[in-house]
């Protein structure tokens, strides 16, 4: 908030995107299951992690208020490759969109005494 200095949303997803995200976005889509018009409202960005370890993140949108999103990843070609997976959900935890709070895993992400989450 230019007020305040306190963090808001959009703050907030830099934050997570400095912490996270490295140099480079990948190519990636979102194939729709059969007859599953809620799906169209996803959308994926996959980008190299931010250590040089060869992980990837996945950033994914879900744009719809109403409905949630099944998703079954694809990586490389094979969907029943292992992978070690850690999901993070950002939400506003029933809030109003336009709430100054949000939340990660059912956690407020906020400043306070000087140091951030």
């Amino acid at each position: 908030d230019k007020d305040t200095f306190i963090p808001n949303p959009s703050y907030w997803v830099l934050y997570l995107l400095n912490l996270f995200v490295g140099d480079t976005l990948y190519p990636s889509q979102v194939a729709l299951a059969s007859g599953d018009g809620a799906q169209l409202n996803v959308t994926v960005y996959a980008f190299k992690s931010k250590g040089d370890d060869g992980e990837v993140v996945l950033a994914m949108i879900n744009f719809s208020l109403d409905d949630e999103a099944v998703v079954t990843l694809e990586l490389n070609g094979d969907a029943s490759a292992m992978y070690n997976l850690k999901e993070y959900h950002l939400n506003t935890n029933g809030l109003p969109l336009n709430s100054t709070v949000v939340f990660v895993n059912d956690l407020e992400l906020e400043y306070t005494n000087g140091q951030f989450p």
